[in-house]
C-alpha cells in the first residue's frame, strides 16, 4: 500500500503501519477513506534530515456520495510546522503534494472534507465510503534541470 524510496532521509525503523478506520482490504491493496480526520489515512516516518519530498496517492471516488467530485486534504506536521494542501477529483487520478520532511517524527495525513450522502450501500455496508485509496508513494522531490 506505500512505497518508500529508498533515498528517503529516514530511519530505516521508521513506523509506517497506517491509521486508518477500518483497516486494509483486498489483501493488503486498498482502504477506503471516510469523513474527517477521524475517518482519514495517517502515518507518522522519523526523519533523519531536512528533505524537499512529493507524496502521490493514487485515489477514486467512493459511492457514499451522489456526485462523484471529492475535496481532499493533506496534512504534513513536524517541527517545522503543519503544511496543509487541498485537492479536489471527480475521477481516478493521482493527487501530488510536496512538503519538507523534518529530523524526527513527521505526521502525515490525508483526509476528506466532503460529508457523505448515501449513508447505506446496496450491500448493507454503513462505512462512508467517500474514496478509494489504492497506493501511496513518498519519496524525494526531484530537483528541476
Amino acid at each position: 500500500l506505500i512505497t518508500l524510496d529508498p533515498s528517503l532521509a529516514i530511519f530505516n525503523n521508521s513506523n509506517i503501519e497506517p491509521k486508518i478506520p477500518w483497516g486494509i482490504e483486498a489483501n493488503g491493496s486498498l482502504i477506503w477513506l471516510g469523513y474527517g480526520e477521524a475517518e482519514g489515512f495517517a502515518v507518522t516516518l522519523w526523519g533523519t534530515e531536512r528533505q524537499a519530498i512529493q507524496v502521490v496517492f493514487n485515489v477514486e471516488p467512493g459511492p457514499a456520495r451522489l456526485d462523484q467530485q471529492r475535496t481532499t486534504e493533506f496534512i504534513l506536521q513536524n517541527k517545522a510546522g503543519v503544511q496543509k494542501a487541498r485537492q479536489q477529483f471527480d475521477r481516478a487520478t493521482q493527487l501530488t503534494f510536496v512538503g519538507e520532511l523534518q529530523p524526527g517524527p513527521n505526521d502525515f495525513q490525508l483526509i476528506v472534507l466532503d460529508e457523505p450522502t448515501v449513508l447505506k450501500q446496496p450491500n448493507g455496508d454503513t462505512r462512508p465510503l467517500l474514496v478509494l485509496l489504492r497506493h501511496i508513494t513518498i519519496k524525494p522531490l526531484a530537483a528541476s534541470p
